[in-house]
């Protein structure tokens, strides 16, 4: 692990942004330009921890991002294992977690901070997440339960539950709003919190480390907000835009899925679900020859839902 542009200072920061990189250099570099611009009224720190990026290109922005740290690991081991590299590297009352594809248009940071300065019994919160031409994304859910999990094994109509979300937003009169958990691309959370839970659960290499640590957040006796008037831009799943990116989505979706569903599942609920998704997986493979929008990709798929079935079938 290497640190460039370690500000040494005892002071106590308002808030950490922590950003978890992994060759997004040019989502990066938008991202940073976007939270010098925008944030004002509070004292801020940025920590860069790069995942050991194959593209090392991002080693030349601490030459113009001098007030950033950088951390850069010598190996990735994940999303959980980044962000507690930064939790240990920050000084700030706050941590938000921003995704490198994350685009601030205003000043979002100092409007969380408010908040939760305000509301005491907020342990987390965030805002609603658009893409770029500023139309509403996925941006929060429901804790995984038996509903979700059959759409998911099916492989469709998780987005109508989606759009029902999404709609609840849209409907909402209150600036505010509770939820179970927020999406991962960004998170405010309160630092004396993070410390408590011992920081992101590790064994998540990818995916559900964001849903399990708003659970313990929420077990803990936290309540997670919705800000309805703060919008974040967001490039959906940035990283998943070539083969490879969609091979290492499908497998660690899948392997974290298991890891959650041991840690917050009885024995039932998890044997239920883990029936319901092999199930599901088999169903997807026969009638994969079917299914046109695959044209061109169905090996692909068969390789997606063989090691799909090696992780429920080994317990991994």
């Amino acid at each position: 692990m290497t640190l460039l542009n370690k500000i040494s200072s005892n002071h106590r920061m308002d808030v950490s942004v922590i950003i978890v990189n992994y060759n997004t250099h040019d989502f990066l570099e938008e991202c940073l330009n976007s939270i010098i611009r925008f944030t004002k009224n509070i004292e801020y720190e940025i920590i860069v921890v790069d995942n050991n990026s194959t593209d090392r290109t991002i080693e030349k922005f601490n030459n113009y991002f001098t007030k950033t740290k950088f951390v850069f690991n010598t190996e990735n081991r994940g999303f959980g294992a980044g962000s507690n590299l930064g939790i240990k590297n920050s000084n700030g009352k706050y941590c938000a977690f921003v995704n490198p594809d994350i685009v601030f248009t205003g000043n979002s940071l100092g409007k969380f901070y408010e908040f939760m300065e305000m509301h005491t019994d907020a342990g987390a919160c965030g805002g609603v997440l658009t893409n770029y031409k500023g139309d509403i994304i996925y941006t929060y859910n429901k804790f995984p339960g038996y509903f979700w999990e059959f759409l998911q094994s099916m492989g469709t109509g998780s987005e109508y539950i989606i759009d029902k979300l999404n709609n609840k937003i849209r409907n909402n009169e209150n600036l505010y709003f509770e939820v179970d958990w927020l999406i991962g691309a960004f998170m405010f959370i309160r630092k004396d919190i993070i410390d408590k839970l011992n920081g992101f659960d590790e064994n998540f290499f990818l995916y559900y480390e964001d849903v399990d640590i708003q659970k313990r957040i929420k077990d803990s006796g936290y309540r997670i907000f919705c800000l309805k008037n703060v919008e974040i831009k967001h490039a959906e799943q940035s990283s998943v835009k070539s083969i490879e990116g969609e091979n290492v989505y499908f497998y660690h979706m899948c392997r974290s899925k298991i890891i959650y569903m041991k840690k917050h599942f009885n024995f039932l609920k998890r044997k239920s679900i883990t029936i319901m998704q092999i199930t599901g997986v088999y169903m997807r493979i026969l009638t994969l020859k079917f299914r046109d929008k695959f044209e061109g990709k169905k090996e692909q798929k068969y390789t997606q839902y063989r090691k799909m079935l090696e992780l429920y079938f080994g317990g991994k």
